[in-house]
């Protein structure tokens, strides 16, 4: 089940699953472990590769919500953007606030692309 980031229905009560349930310090690690190894490997920053499974799973939950609740909304809530952006976004908010959870962050990531 797809569960909506607006407001009506993420009152409802929802369990999260697998990555969805990572914390903010485990957000930041799993980036930056994906940072270490794409300096190891001698490549830049890509959206299209991925070497670590902890960046992967942070990414797929990262992606698959911001895909679920745009299929559930009439209007797209996230709107075309380069992916990097927005997990730059959601590493920045857990640097910030190292007690929330990546779900948290990704509210966060919607709050700020409805005032855009």
């Amino acid at each position: 089940m797809l569960v909506s980031l607006s407001g009506a229905v993420r009152a409802q009560p929802f369990v999260a699953f697998g990555n969805a349930t990572a914390d903010c310090g485990a957000v930041v690690a799993a980036i930056a472990g994906e940072r270490a190894e794409w300096a190891r490997q001698g490549q830049t920053q890509q959206a299209n590769q991925i070497y670590t499974r902890a960046y992967a799973g942070i990414f797929g939950v990262v992606t698959g919500v911001m895909t679920g609740a745009n299929w559930q909304s009439t209007t797209p809530i996230f709107g075309p953007m380069n992916i990097l952006s927005r997990m730059l976004f959601i590493e920045q908010h857990c640097t910030r606030n190292p007690l929330d959870t990546l779900m948290s962050a990704i509210y966060a990531l919607e709050a700020a692309e409805k005032q855009r």
